[in-house]
């Protein structure tokens, strides 16, 4: 029952109310809301510590094709071959609940930053991550939130691709050609930037891109 409705009964059975008493509980409600979000507010700032580093060496395992799955929040991230083994590099992030979680079976391979939220965080972000990947055969998931990507794919053997990222500006490039077969490279993403070069090497059967207004480009050269 509404405020007003129980004025209207209280008033049609004979009882009075006080007339500023609907005024005192709205002005108790805002400031019981003024401090819960003081208190929300308080609860998920934090201030950027000094920028740490986590070492990735992953080497390959016995498996025909491995499972790699990259999940990140805000930041920046840089992907390339190379890699001896499965995956190699560094993060450099400075929120320490932001450290990356490495977990390897024999078939997979996650790197994850959970779900890291910048609301309320005070001072500058750090979270670069410089990795490279090995030519051994590989699916490979990339998870993102809003942020900068160079993504040299050229030459790795990658049976499927997808990509999923917020308002983003990315670069994902194919100068060599896969010399596996791909079968599906999907890629969606929200109001961002997307330059997608050298998509003929990358040698899929199928490609699915969806995006919401932003601007892109596909260029289709290659082998």
């Amino acid at each position: 029952m509404s405020r007003l409705q129980a004025r209207a009964d209280t008033r049609a059975h004979g009882h009075s109310v006080p007339r500023n008493a609907g005024v005192w509980g709205m002005v108790a409600v805002g400031l019981l809301a003024a401090v819960v979000l003081s208190l929300s507010a308080v609860g998920c700032s934090a201030r950027p510590g000094p920028t740490q580093e986590l070492t990735v060496n992953e080497p390959l395992g016995s498996a025909a094709v491995t499972d790699v799955q990259l999940k990140m929040g805000a930041g920046k991230l840089t992907l390339q071959p190379g890699a001896s083994g499965l995956v190699s590099g560094v993060i450099h992030y400075n929120i320490p609940s932001w450290k990356p979680s490495v977990k390897r079976t024999d078939t997979q391979l996650v790197i994850d930053q959970g779900n890291p939220s910048a609301g309320g965080l005070l001072g500058s972000i750090v979270n670069n991550w410089t990795l490279q990947l090995g030519k051994a055969p590989m699916t490979l998931r990339i998870d993102a939130g809003a942020y900068e990507g160079d993504l040299d794919l050229s030459g790795l053997t990658l049976r499927s691709l997808a990509i999923k990222d917020g308002a983003s500006k990315v670069q994902v490039k194919f100068t060599a050609p896969n010399p596996g077969q791909m079968d599906n490279f999907t890629y969606n993403t929200g109001a961002s930037t997307v330059v997608l070069a050298g998509l003929a090497n990358a040698n899929f059967q199928q490609m699915k891109f969806q995006g919401g207004a932003g601007s892109y480009a596909l260029d289709f050269s290659g082998d």
